[in-house]
Formats: structure tokens, sequence, C-alpha cells
């Protein structure tokens, strides 16, 4: 067991990296699926891996709408800690994700950044909670 927060942080978000993996990789079973998904929904959370994983789903399945859904809750503050100590930071440096937003709004702005998901495939729901 983890003796200090911070190791209890980290041995969470690398077995939620390792949940995370992409079961489509490679041309396996379910990479036709890809097409026809209507949805791919990502709930709030502290987990960058999720996150990362929804919009790889997303760029790979172009009928999709991407649901964010995520107010501001118990995980808002690990998750703006952990996207400002992320590869993602740069959008926290550059004022595009702030400590007030809401999850869901955090994530639409990674959507949007990183992985070029346009705003008429991504509906964001900011107001519930736990």
């Amino acid at each position: 067991m983890a003796s200090n927060p911070d190791d209890l942080a980290r041995d969470i978000n690398r077995v939620s990296a390792w949940l995370a993996l992409d079961d489509f990789e490679g041309g396996g079973p379910g990479t036709e699926v890809l097409r026809d998904v209507s949805a791919i929904v990502l709930l709030g959370n502290q987990v960058i891996a999720t996150l990362r994983a929804a919009c790889t789903l997303m760029q790979r399945s172009p009928g999709a709408l991407l649901v964010l859904s995520g107010g501001a809750g118990h995980a808002t503050s690990p998750l703006y800690e952990n996207l400002r100590n992320s590869s993602y930071g740069g959008l926290v440096r550059r004022g595009l994700v702030r400590e007030t937003m809401a999850e869901a709004e955090m994530y639409a702005v990674v959507a949007r950044s990183v992985f070029e998901i346009p705003d008429s495939r991504i509906l964001v729901e900011d107001r519930s909670t736990n």
C-alpha cells in the first residue's frame, strides 16, 4: 500500500492507464464497430488516460458524438492538477484550462485543442455531481 498521497495518486493513475488501454488497437475484433459508434461517453474523473482514450476513439469513429459529463466535485481539483502536470500542461499555462472550470469543460478544451475534435461533435454536460 502507498505510504503517502503522492504515491497513492501515482499508483492509481498507473492502474487507470492500464485499464484505459485500447482494446481496438491493431485491427483486432471491434475495429469495424468503431465506424458505427454513435457516441463515446466520458464521465467526470481525474484520470488523464481515460480522456486520452476517449479522444483517440473519437478520432477513429467519424460518426460519433463525444459526450463529456462532469461538473465541479471531488475530482475537479485533482483533474486540474493532473492536466497541469501532464503533456497538456501548456493548455493550463495559456489559460485555456482553468481551475474554476467544470471537469467536462476541461475535457472539452483538450478534445478541441489537442485532438482537433470539432465543437459539432462534442456535447458538454457540466452540472452533474456524484
